[in-house]
């Protein structure tokens, strides 16, 4: 061994291969574990959402190679060590440039560990510190691929079977099972969603083919078309009574967000005059599952219940609410609903 061999495994260096060829690899793993097991494009990045659906990119396909990006990348961390420092902070340098766009729209979560993914501050502020460890501890170059050509072959086969594993997993082949028919009230844990509206029978929509996913992404368009031009609309099963005339609101809610709680029990239980108005519908958490874990209990509502479809992953920020007068969408928002319910704020 020569002295510069010998004097390469010191702290720093031991420090700069436990960082950048262990602790990197196995945090990039853990979000791709998280995007494979669930595998819904809803866990990608609002703003890269917008971007691809603008440019046309199909979202299964982009979490597919999103998936597959991040196996090559943990693969040449970890066994190619001549650029394994350089990839570990091209990949950081990146999550971190996501974060930030992210911070900057609002964006209550990125995604990156899946639906239990912490704000974007706290993921930012992880692999921050993790960029600024690659950056200032340098890793020992072992480079288990140097010459040896089954290492090679090793590493490209588990490229390949991760990518093509990711497509099969993300990707729909047409293979799936029919969705279950919509319920026409929405449930909770604690048994069925209050249905305390107007007696008046419901606009029934025909039952329309379900896409893999919808993702509401032309939202600023909508106030000024008639409810019948608004796509997500056509997949509710039941409208309100009456929709082309008078006031009416909809809803889309999920039983695991906050502010949509906080919407129900402050806003809604305590005006019967307005939640007579609201149709309330329900958010399938997954495409087979129509509530998340720890779901809030419903409190008793005049609001009319129903609830969106199974079988399709439903890319909605809740709550999204709409304000519909004589049959014309007056207000839209995603993400809050004071302002198209004529609430005030704050």
């Amino acid at each position: 061994m020569t002295t510069d061999e010998s004097q390469a495994w010191n702290t720093r260096t031991m420090i700069g291969t436990i960082i950048c060829r262990v602790v990197v690899p196995l945090w990039i793993l853990t979000g791709v574990a998280a995007k494979l097991i669930e595998s819904s494009p809803r866990l990608l990045p609002k703003k890269m959402l917008d971007d691809a659906v603008a440019i046309g990119i199909d979202l299964n396909v982009l979490l597919a190679v999103i998936i597959s990006f991040e196996l090559l990348a943990v693969l040449v961390i970890a066994f190619i060590g001549r650029v394994s420092r350089v990839a570990a902070a091209f990949i950081l340098a990146v999550f971190c440039a996501v974060l930030v766009r992210e911070m900057l729209a609002g964006s209550p979560s990125c995604g990156c560990m899946g639906s239990v993914s912490p704000p974007p501050w706290v993921m930012l502020a992880i692999d921050g510190v993790m960029l600024i460890g690659v950056l200032a501890f340098k890793p020992h170059r072992l480079d288990v691929t140097d010459g040896r050509a089954w290492t090679r072959v090793a590493v490209a086969t588990l490229f390949i079977a991760g990518g093509v594993f990711a497509f099969l997993r993300v990707v729909p082949m047409g293979t799936d099972e029919p969705p279950a028919p919509p319920s026409q009230t929405a449930t909770s844990n604690n048994g069925p969603a209050p249905h305390t509206g107007p007696a008046a029978p419901p606009v029934r929509n025909p039952a329309p083919a379900l896409p893999a996913y919808y993702y509401v992404s032309d939202i600023e368009t909508w106030p000024g078309k008639a409810w019948s031009e608004i796509d997500l609309l056509t997949y509710v099963p039941d409208l309100p009574a009456g929709i082309e005339q008078g006031t009416h609101y909809v809803v889309f809610y999920s039983s695991t967000c906050e502010h949509c709680e906080e919407m129900f029990k402050k806003d809604l239980a305590s005006n019967p005059g307005l939640a007579r108005q609201v149709t309330a519908v329900a958010i399938p958490a997954k495409k087979n599952l129509l509530h998340g874990d720890n779901p809030w209990r419903m409190p008793k509502t005049e609001v009319v219940h129903t609830q969106l479809p199974l079988g399709c992953d439903w890319i909605i920020s809740p709550p999204l609410a709409m304000e519909i007068r004589d049959g014309v969408v007056q207000c839209a928002a995603e993400g809050g609903h004071q302002k198209c319910l004529g609430l005030s704020e704050g």
